[in-house]
């Protein structure tokens, strides 16, 4: 078997963890051939992002790169009010101060309009600290994790083909902060759990506090990193934000359905 296989990765498995899952998955169904099969997946998803993810089966380093630079879609919940050093739920969290001031933390509606249409086209902008970029042959997110520092985070060209708000709405702290943790529980391996996850729990906001939940459904190119886009989209109105939900709905004509 020589072939790419779309699969659905799930909110908390690395790409290796679904992959292998989808070989074990095809075992039981009686597909021994999958017992030696060589899986390699095409493009990265984070751990709390979920959705279309391509599998090499048994395929060599040309085919493989074929499907690597394909344009994908997303559907993308962007969280205002909280930041975090990875730009998404995964992160050690602190909250915006202008949160706490209900009478001049609103988002303009209009203004939000503004921003999201002056992302459609191709922007220089960084990559996040907590990504497999290398500076001098290492990863940022290794460089973060021994403590280190980045002067200038380095950037890239990323490529919005479209992006259109699909939702706005109000929705109470306590309700998200336990929806976030309850997926952290999710992730395994190594991703800081404990210490992110105390992040999120000592966040001091009043129990009625509302946040602002944003979706967006975005096209765009290979290498364009949702969690630049809530950070920028936030930056760029004054307050902090986060990819608090990431889906990829598409990758090339590869579809969820």
């Amino acid at each position: 078997m020589n072939t790419i296989q779309p699969i659905y990765k799930k909110k908390g498995e690395t790409p290796l963890e679904a992959i292998e899952r989808f070989r074990d998955e095809q075992i039981i169904k009686g597909d021994q051939s999958f017992e030696e099969a060589r899986l390699t997946y095409l493009g990265r998803l984070d751990p709390m992002a979920e959705g279309v993810l391509l599998v090499g089966i048994n395929v060599n380093e040309e085919e493989r790169n074929q499907y690597l630079h394909l344009d994908k879609e997303y559907i993308v919940d962007i969280l205002f009010g909280i930041e975090s050093d990875t730009w998404d739920a995964l992160g050690i969290v602190k909250v915006d101060e202008n949160l706490l001031n209900k009478t001049s933390y609103i988002i303009d509606q209009s203004v939000l309009q503004e921003v999201v249409e002056d992302f459609v086209g191709t922007h220089q902008l960084p990559y996040p600290l907590y990504s497999s970029k290398p500076i001098s042959g290492t990863p940022l997110f290794s460089i973060a994790r021994m403590g280190g520092s980045v002067e200038e985070l380095p950037t890239r060209d990323m490529t919005f083909l479209s992006i259109e708000i699909v939702s706005t709405e109000k929705r109470a702290f306590l309700d998200i902060q336990k929806e976030v943790i309850e997926d952290i529980k999710k992730v395994s391996g190594d991703f800081r759990q404990q210490i992110i996850t105390e992040s999120w729990q000592t966040i001091s906001i009043p129990s009625e506090q509302e946040m602002n939940m944003v979706r967006v459904k975005v096209k765009c190119t290979s290498g364009t990193y949702m969690r630049t886009l809530a950070h920028e989209i936030g930056r760029r109105l004054q307050t902090s934000a986060i990819a608090c939900g990431i889906i990829r709905t598409k990758v090339g004509e590869f579809e969820i359905n």
